[in-house]
């Protein structure tokens, strides 16, 4: 019985961070990343500033993306499976 209970604080405590998580914008980070970037342009000279990817870099990105939404789906998945047991 101790075990059950422990396992549902942990539940309704994943339940949470999942529903903060998801509450906060999404757009706060690439905000971020446009503002450094207009910074960084605005202290150099060149206006072009294409970046291009190798094949290793473009592996790493979309990886990493992969991974980002992965799991971001599984939070909103798990989220959603507990606010309706909740309600």
């Amino acid at each position: 019985m101790k075990r059950f209970i422990i396992d549902l604080i942990l539940i309704l405590v994943l339940v949470m961070v999942g529903s903060s998580m998801m509450q906060n914008e999404k757009g706060t980070i690439e905000q971020d990343i446009k503002k450094f970037d207009q910074q960084f342009y605005e202290k150099t000279d060149t206006k072009d500033h294409t970046v291009k990817l190798n094949k290793a870099s473009q592996l790493a990105k979309n990886s990493s993306e992969m991974i980002e939404q992965v799991v971001g789906v599984s939070v909103e998945m798990v989220a959603t499976i507990f606010h309706a047991l909740v309600e």
